[in-house]
């Protein structure tokens, strides 16, 4: 068997967390998976995966070899990229990820700008609210909100604070009040994100437990966009994104409340994998979002 093949198939099945999803993923046969398991083992003369009937899960010296197969594997991707690196011209495709909201509105709006630039390169932009491994999903830059963990082999260049604003439409100011103070949202409609919890939601505008008050609202859902435009209708009061409600605001369809309560800032980051030779359209396109997003 080809080790690479076999080291392949390993990150798989430890990412995947089982043969059968595993097959999947890479389009060959259970049975094919475990041959592949099997041929490491008995060339390491370790066992990495502990496996029983219910459940399956990584040895101390299979953690261990999963590290060095991730890191074998992204050098070679990279070594293959030499004529890249050789012509100093930025062209090809790049793949970057994140989340949602802010990756539908100020990236998506920074990466058309970086195209009418550089028009031999293109972009494969993956929105998604939760975490891409780098590294085994090919993508060359990432977008995350919050605090990250350490990591070895990640570059992770600081962009601008992600903030959030509180808001209502001007015909609901008109029809139910200007709340002055956290207390007052208790007598309004507050709309809700399916997603928040309670460092992120209504309950983050609170100093404490003691201070907590039940909101209430007749509209909740799990997307950005439709909680905005509930607003703008004039439902109730939001609580999203600068990047949805900017423009909404300059224009004087939202009028925002609240500012001193409001969640602080979240940091935002710019990763990729550490290199010593960037890619140029790597590193043309990590450039022009730092500038822009910095």
């Amino acid at each position: 068997m080809n080790k690479l093949e076999s080291m392949k198939v390993f990150v798989t099945v430890s990412e995947a967390g089982s043969f059968s999803a595993a097959s999947s993923l890479l389009n060959i046969s259970p049975v094919m998976v475990g041959k592949h398991i099997e041929y490491l083992e008995k060339t390491l003369q370790l066992r990495l995966i502990h496996r029983t009937t219910r459940k399956q899960s990584l040895t101390e010296a299979g953690r261990m070899y999963l590290l060095d197969c991730k890191d074998i594997l992204e050098r070679i991707r990279i070594s293959e990229t030499i004529a890249e690196r050789l012509d100093n011209t930025p062209r090809g495709k790049v793949r970057i990820t994140a989340p949602n909201t802010l990756g539908s509105t100020l990236v998506t709006q920074a990466i058309v700008e970086f195209m009418y630039r550089y028009q031999d390169i293109k972009v494969e932009l993956l929105l998604n609210d939760k975490v891409s491994n780098i590294i085994e999903e090919g993508i060359d830059l990432a977008v995350r909100i919050g605090e990250l963990q350490s990591s070895s082999y990640l570059v992770a260049k600081q962009l601008k604070p992600y903030s959030v604003s509180i808001c209502a439409s001007p015909q609901y100011i008109k029809k139910n009040g200007f709340p002055k103070s956290p207390s007052e949202l208790e007598n309004h409609n507050c709309l809700t994100h399916l997603l928040w919890n309670e460092n992120t939601g209504w309950e983050s505008l609170f100093y404490s437990k003691k201070h907590a008050i039940s909101t209430k609202g007749n509209f909740s859902t799990n997307n950005g966009i439709a909680l905005r435009n509930a607003a703008l209708a004039g439902c109730g009061i939001v609580m999203l994104p600068d990047a949805l409600l900017a423009q909404e605001i300059k224009n004087g369809n939202l009028i925002t409340m609240l500012e001193e309560y409001a969640p602080s800032p979240r940091k935002v980051h710019l990763l990729y994998p550490y290199q010593n030779q960037p890619l140029p359209k790597t590193r043309c396109l990590i450039d022009f979002l730092s500038k822009k997003l910095g």
